[in-house]
């Protein structure tokens, strides 16, 4: 796999990068990165190559750990009961939601992606809602839009 490598990189007298997973001499497997330069002479002929292999193990168990936790977080976001929304608190905007808040509230995902908080709530209950997501950004914290009405869009009736 690494004189492949190599020869791709000599060939192509470029730079060249492939992670891979190596074993250590005890046999625990390690994560690698192999960073792979050819060495060009001065008329551009390539001589050889070097390479440099750096442990990754650590980084690699992160972005693991990451994608694990992430697909847990869509699992909980997508099967919830309750609607959920997720916001940016900088300005209301509505990132995402699931399926119980596209449910509930008659627009599809993508049309919620497009509107803000305060859209989803009755022009008396919009000041109400600006604060919650301002308490959003100053608390850091998730915040619940409990005690606030929410429009819905009304469907037309099919015969």
């Amino acid at each position: 796999e690494a004189r492949v490598k190599v020869a791709q990189a000599m060939e192509a007298r470029q730079t060249v990068y492939h992670e891979t997973v190596r074993y250590h001499k005890d046999g625990h497997a390690i994560d690698v990165s192999l960073t792979l330069s050819p060495l060009l002479g001065p008329d551009g002929q390539a001589l050889g190559a070097m390479a440099i292999l750096r442990d990754i193990t650590d980084r690699k168990q992160f972005e693991r750990a990451l994608k694990a936790s992430e697909e847990k977080y869509r699992t909980l976001f997508e099967s919830a009961n309750d609607p959920i929304f997720l916001i940016d608190p900088e300005n209301a905007a509505i990132l995402d939601a699931n399926p119980q808040a596209v449910a509930t509230s008659g627009y599809s995902a993508d049309e919620l992606r497009r509107m803000r908080i305060p859209d989803i709530h009755p022009t008396e209950e919009r000041e109400k809602a600006e604060a919650i997501v301002k308490g959003v950004l100053e608390q850091g914290a998730i915040m619940s839009f409990e005690e606030t009405r929410h429009r819905i869009r009304l469907l037309p009736i099919n015969p």
